[in-house]
């Protein structure tokens, strides 16, 4: 599975691989990126994104058309809710004054959608390959996550020097 998260100039890319249990891969570039290690579990999945000291858990539960779960800690989380359709997915990413939309779109063995609004927001465009659709988009989540956390690194490296 490859695919792009936001602008080719400042966005995430993706490798991974779907072994049927777990996926396994990258978003982002090797200095600037994050592992990502997520497996299935009875009710949805559950994996890491990063290492140990830089990263952050992922926990998703699935029921019928809902995907929701949480993305970090208790403290410094991001809470996520996403509802599938026949046409792709549609959901938030956080809450009701920091959150961000998301919506995905299904075309034909691609997924293309949006994270966050238009001026402020990442364009998304995946290759499905063998990767069951809920996990992509779950794959959508962490980018934005990825994301949120490279710029607060940045931040905080500008503030000490």
């Amino acid at each position: 599975m490859n695919g792009r998260f936001g602008p080719l100039d400042g966005g995430y890319a993706l490798a991974a691989a779907w072994t049927g249990q777990e996926f396994q891969g990258r978003i982002g570039s090797f200095l600037n990126g994050m592992d990502v290690r997520i497996g299935a579990t009875p009710t949805g999945l559950t994996g890491r994104v990063g290492g140990v000291s830089f990263g952050f858990d992922v926990e998703a539960e699935v029921a019928g058309t809902r995907m929701q779960g949480r993305l970090g800690s208790y403290l410094d989380g991001t809470d996520f809710v996403l509802e599938f359709t026949p046409e792709g997915a549609a959901g938030r990413i956080g809450g009701v004054l920091d959150g961000q939309d998301m919506t995905l779109q299904l075309y034909a063995g691609e997924v293309r959608g949006r994270l966050g609004g238009v001026t402020q927001g990442w364009d998304v465009r995946m290759d499905l390959g063998a990767v069951p659709f809920p996990l992509a988009a779950l794959l959508a989540v962490c980018a934005h996550r990825v994301q949120t956390e490279s710029q607060r690194a940045a931040q905080d490296a500008r503030r000490q020097g």
